[in-house]
């Protein structure tokens, strides 16, 4: 009994030794607990208040990745690259109507669509109007006004008239919420939504995108609407805030139960044992990382499934498709799915089988009850690699590319 006491003891001082030095090589992270061994330790901070970069389109400090930008000699600013964002009580956040960036390379019309021309509700008997929606894909984000996908099909199309709605950070359910603001306002013949799968379906089930897609702004720490499923119909879940003020208020010196009961039920990268502490427990380092890496085996499993025909992430995304497939044509206009993949996607889909499959899978469960798709990963994939260019910041597709894809979309969409 005394060597077993003994040993027990032995046990506990080494732990209780351990942990007092695991405590002392904690550096400290204003996101979360702190940092041990480049491990993010929990609980990890859910309303990054200090940390957020504000919405005017000039800022730039040193902690954002694209300070420093310069093409052509012209500083590049975040707005941009992005566009400038308004906050709105029913999409969250949208386009600023009547804006232009320092460098004019976004700039907004009357209406909100990326265009420097006034639009009326009536359209031109003479030209085939198209409304865009999407997220950033669809907006040409990282580029200037005159290398836009909208650019190209109104330069080359046949008689068409492009208007470009897509908005930086949105997922379907944002893009449908915005194409309802405008269908009784608009005539028009035709829409498209672009569809995105590495980018929208997981913002699809997520609604506070600093948790899902770890953003830091003024308008992704907000949260945003989503739709969930419910006795097989789809039904929009609005945030349990007005607005932004009123959360930072709701929220400001602890995170409130209406937060906390808001994320636990609509946003599936909110884990209650990462976000939200344990008493006791969570003093415990140990307790900590084995968290973290639960938490990094949850999460990545989650981002691997999004893309399966049975996940709530396609199920929902499919119904939104599907809906909005029905206002257009309820209006006396045509739909038409553009999905759009990344061109890490192409990759995936040229040497793991496991992802050509999934990629194809989803496609079959999107594209049924009458939808018209056009699955560009098969177009993409005859063009050599080196065909494809980016962003002047490296990411999303560059001005060749969306010539291309406005080719693709002319020849197999319009005619």
């Amino acid at each position: 009994m005394r060597k077993l006491i003994l040993l027990l003891f032995s046990i506990l001082f080494s732990l209780i030794i351990c942990e007092i030095i695991l405590h002392l090589l904690v550096k400290p992270n204003p996101y979360s607990y702190g940092i041990l061994f480049d491990i993010e330790l929990p609980p990890k901070v859910i309303l990054p208040l200090n940390q957020i970069v504000g919405p005017e389109e000039a800022v730039l400090t040193r902690n954002n990745w694209y300070h420093g930008l310069v093409v052509n000699g012209d500083k590049i600013t975040k707005g941009d690259l992005w566009g400038i964002l308004r906050e709105d009580e029913f999409l969250g956040f949208t386009s600023k109507e009547n804006a232009v960036t320092t460098n004019r390379w976004w700039q907004s019309n009357n209406i909100g669509a990326r265009s420097n021309k006034t639009t009326h509700s009536f359209k031109s008997p003479f030209k085939e109007r198209i409304l865009i929606f999407g997220n950033s894909y669809a907006q040409s984000s990282r580029v200037p006004q005159h290398q836009t996908i909208d650019f190209y099909l109104n330069h080359i199309g046949p008689d068409v008239e492009a208007l470009n709605f897509g908005v930086d950070g949105y997922g379907m359910a944002q893009s449908y919420l915005r194409f309802q603001t405008y269908k009784d306002k608009l005539e028009f013949d035709r829409v498209i939504l672009f569809f995105v799968p590495k980018a929208d379906l997981e913002r699809d089930i997520n609604v506070h995108r600093y948790l899902g897609l770890n953003w830091l702004s003024s308008y992704s720490i907000n949260i945003q609407p989503r739709y969930i499923i419910k006795n097989g119909e789809l039904t929009l879940i609005q945030s349990p805030y007005k607005n932004l003020d009123k959360l930072v208020e709701n929220n400001r010196n602890s995170i409130s139960d209406k937060m906390k009961n808001h994320l636990r039920a609509y946003d599936s990268f909110y884990f209650k044992f990462w976000h939200e502490t344990t008493p006791i427990l969570d003093n415990l380092m140990l307790v900590k990382l084995l968290k973290s890496k639960i938490y990094n085996k949850k999460k990545t499993l989650l981002k691997e499934s999004v893309m399966n025909p049975d996940s709530e992430a396609v199920q929902v995304t499919k119904k939104i498709i599907a809906s909005m497939n029905q206002d257009v044509k309820r209006q006396g206009g045509q739909f038409t799915l553009v999905i759009l993949p990344t061109i890490g996607d192409l990759y995936d889909y040229d040497y793991i089988p496991e992802f050509k499959k999934k990629w194809k899978d989803m496609v079959t469960t999107i594209c049924s009850d009458g939808i018209v798709c056009l699955d560009l990963m098969e177009d993409f994939n005859e063009i050599p690699y080196e065909s494809f260019d980016t962003g002047y910041d490296k990411t999303h597709y560059g001005p060749k590319t969306n010539r291309r894809i406005a080719e693709i979309i002319i020849q197999r969409a319009l005619n």
